[in-house]
């Protein structure tokens, strides 16, 4: 064996040792509870931490482990910490002393890295290792999170994540307004929501030229995927598209025509040539057409699957028995054709609906459900599985990576709240009829939580 290479398998070996070792190792005591609040053990242990799951090791009981993604909640108070897994139960760690807020800002950091791992779909970072202080007041003037943070920005948004606290993205089509005044940053968002970046140091300025490269970065690749798809609209009017379409998000017709008529009757050109003609055309026919919305994206999986357009249709009108009461989402991928489905979700309450003689009421209604549908899918970057699966499905292994979205998005609950059922485009003709029978038990059925499913009606 030659020398050299033998002189160096030590130090191999001691790096593989630190890859596998935890993040951090310290003594508690803790508590078991079952979803009863039930004890069910407890006693000192150790605590380790590692990449992606904590470890309970008690010096007289089972072994506890939990990944990260299964941690739907954290909280803490007193020198105390409660985590809360998909499954009900709770474990409460205490006495950990000096570690304590050493081993509460390295659980949330292993944490967030998970959760942003599976949000953002592996999405590439463009400006990381910031610091500084942040505070964000909602939609209604409430002061709801503020403190040291890392503001993280990725190729669609930007990522706050606090020292402790839960990750709060913001993707890039949802801001509104950027300003910079007294050596901080404040962005607001289409939701009137308001946050605001400050003690940042040398960070600020790096801060702020990454952010708006990076959206800068988006509108032009908005703008460049409309001129492919419009070759022969006029400069100003893409650019103007490219803003109010960016990165996917959905604008009503009117707005679109407000730009050029034209742009309108561009892009239905490019739906008749698609998998959803028939289905987008019928749905049409019974829909408030002024008041449809289009949102087109570069392909979710990159450059394979194309181009994705989605269109949310309010159908709706103040005839009680006609079916409606509903917003359809349906969309398709230039690069994919199997798999679609036409997703419901309920306008307003079943029972006020059948009562509502005030169009205008249901305009707006539709107005609000609309924004609300358009920000959970750019929050949850289009996938459909939050939106549908059930409560119990949600805790199966392979989907706990959206329990946290469904946890802690509040656009993304109100849809699971007003979600009908969806419908799978088997045949033009066993689709049309499935859309009748969804949309006839929607205005009969008494009960807002009732949803539909196939061979019900």
């Amino acid at each position: 064996m030659d020398p050299e290479e033998s002189a160096q398998e030590p130090e191999l070996e001691e790096k593989q040792d630190q890859k596998d070792a935890p993040v951090m190792v310290c003594r508690t005591d803790y508590t078991a509870l079952d979803e009863n609040d039930v004890e069910i053990s407890g006693g000192e242990a150790s605590l380790e931490l590692w990449k992606e799951e904590l470890v309970l090791l008690p010096l007289d009981g089972f072994t506890h482990t939990m990944t990260y993604r299964e941690i739907v909640q954290i909280s803490a108070g007193d020198y105390r910490a409660t985590l809360i897994p998909a499954s009900g139960e709770k474990i409460i760690l205490f006495h950990l002393g000096y570690n304590f807020e050493d081993f509460l800002r390295d659980l949330y950091r292993l944490r967030s890295e998970v959760i942003l791992k599976d949000m953002l779909m592996q999405e590439k970072v463009s400006k990381a290792g910031l610091r500084g202080e942040y505070s964000y007041v909602d939609q209604h003037g409430d002061n709801r999170q503020s403190g040291p943070c890392e503001p993280r920005i990725y190729e669609t948004g930007l990522v706050i994540i606090p020292q402790t606290d839960d990750p709060h993205r913001i993707p890039f089509s949802d801001i509104e307004t950027v300003t910079a005044e007294d050596y901080a940053l404040t962005l607001t968002t289409s939701a009137d929501e308001l946050f605001t970046f400050s003690m940042m140091g040398p960070h600020l300025d790096p801060f702020k030229r990454a952010l708006a490269a990076a959206v800068n970065r988006l509108n032009l690749e908005t703008a460049h995927t409309l001129r492919e798809l419009l070759p022969t609209m006029e400069g100003s009017t893409v650019r103007k598209a490219a803003l109010l379409l960016r990165d996917g998000k959905a604008a009503a017709r009117s707005e679109v025509e407000a730009i050029s008529p034209l742009l309108w009757r561009e892009l239905e050109k490019n739906i008749e040539l698609s998998p959803v003609k028939e289905s987008y055309n019928y749905l049409k026919t019974i829909a408030q057409q002024e008041r449809i919305c289009v949102g087109i994206k570069k392909g979710l999986l990159g450059d394979l699957s194309g181009l994705y357009f989605w269109f949310l249709i309010p159908i709706y009108s103040t005839e009680p028995d006609r079916i409606g009461n509903a917003v359809a989402m349906e969309s398709f991928s230039t690069g994919e054709s199997s798999g679609r489905a036409t997703y419901f979700f309920r306008l307003s309450s079943r029972r006020d609906y059948r009562r509502c003689r005030d169009l205008s009421t249901l305009h707006r209604e539709a107005e609000i459900l609309q924004r609300e549908i358009n920000r959970a899918m750019l929050a949850i970057n289009f996938r459909r599985e939050p939106v549908y699966l059930t409560d119990e499905k949600l805790r199966e292994p392979r989907y706990l990576k959206y329990l946290y979205a469904v946890n802690k998005l509040p656009a993304l609950r109100e849809l699971r709240t007003r979600f009908i059922g969806r419908v799978s485009h088997s045949s033009p003709e066993q689709w049309q009829e499935d859309v009748t029978n969804l949309l006839s038990f929607n205005v009969s059925a008494e009960n807002d939580d009732e949803v539909w499913s196939k061979g019900r009606s």
